[in-house]
C-alpha cells in the first residue's frame, strides 16, 4: 500500500534524527580536538612570550662599561664608574688612581697601592684590602662594609662619611685621618692606630677598640657605645 504523506515526514523525520544522532559524536571529538589545539597555541604564545620578556630583561641587565674603563695608563688609571665587581688586583699599583664611583664590591687589592687614589663614593663592600697602602686616598662617602683592612695604611686618609660597617681594620694604621660621620658600627679595631684622628660624629656602635692607640683624636659628638676601651660608654 502506498505510503500517505504523514507517513513519508515522520518517516523522514526518523531518517534525520538517526543520521544526526550518529552524528552527534564526530562533532563533539572534533569540538575538543579543536579546543585542545586552541589550548596548545595559547600555552605555546604565553612561553614564547615569558622567553621574549627573559631575554629583554638579561639584555638590560647587562653592564655598559663607560669608555674609560679600557684605561690601562698605570698607576693614574681612570677607572671612575667602572663596575670591577671581584675584580683581582693584587699587588697592583694604582697610585693616584681615579676610582671615583667604582663599583670594586668583593675586589681582591690585596697589599695595593693606593696611595692618594680617589675612591669617592666607591663600593669596596667585603674587597680585600689586607695590607694595603692608602695613605692620603680619598673614600668620602665611601662603602667598605666587611672589608678585609687589616694591616692597611689608610694614615691621613680622607674617609668622611663612609660606611665601615663589620669591617675589620685590625692593626690598620688610621693616624690623622678623617672619620667625621663616619659608620664603624660593628668594626675591629683592635691594636688600630687612630692618633690624632678626627673621629667628630662618628658611630662607633658595638666597635672593638681593645688597645686602639685613640690619643689625640677628636671624638665630638662621636656615639661611643664601644667595648675594649677607656673612652667606651659600654665597656665588656
Amino acid at each position: 500500500m502506498p505510503l500517505g504523506i504523514t507517513e513519508i515526514i515522520i518517516a523522514s523525520i526518523g531518517a534525520v534524527g538517526a543520521i544526526l544522532s550518529g552524528s552527534i559524536p564526530y562533532f563533539l571529538t572534533k569540538n575538543k580536538e579543536i579546543e585542545s589545539k586552541i589550548k596548545e597555541k595559547k600555552s605555546l604564545t604565553s612561553k614564547m612570550s615569558e622567553e621574549k620578556k627573559s631575554i629583554i630583561t638579561k639584555a638590560r641587565s647587562v653592564t655598559v662599561q663607560p669608555k674609560n674603563c679600557a684605561d690601562r695608563t698605570f698607576p693614574k688609571v681612570n677607572w671612575a664608574n667602572c663596575d670591577l665587581k671581584g675584580v683581582n688586583l693584587n699587588h697592583a699599583n694604582l697610585k693616584g688612581a681615579n676610582l671615583v664611583c667604582a663599583n670594586l664590591e668583593r675586589a681582591n687589592l690585596n697589599k695595593a697601592n693606593l696611595f692618594a687614589a680617589n675612591l669617592t663614593g666607591a663600593n669596596l663592600s667585603y674587597a680585600n684590602l689586607y695590607n694595603a697602602d692608602l695613605p692620603k686616598s680619598t673614600l668620602k662617602g665611601a662603602k667598605l662594609i666587611g672589608a678585609n683592612l687589616k694591616k692597611a695604611n689608610m694614615e691621613a686618609a680622607n674617609l668622611m662619611g663612609a660606611d665601615l660597617s663589620g669591617a675589620s681594620l685590625y692593626d690598620a694604621g688610621l693616624g690623622s685621618a678623617n672619620l667625621q660621620n663616619a659608620k664603624l658600627v660593628g668594626v675591629n679595631l683592635r691594636n688600630a692606630e687612630l692618633l690624632n684622628a678626627d673621629l667628630t660624629g662618628a658611630d662607633l656602635t658595638d666597635a672593638d677598640l681593645t688597645m686602639a692607640d685613640l690619643r689625640g683624636a677628636n671624638l665630638t659628638e662621636a656615639m661611643l657605645k664601644c667595648f675594649g676601651h677607656q673612652v667606651c660608654l659600654h665597656r665588656k
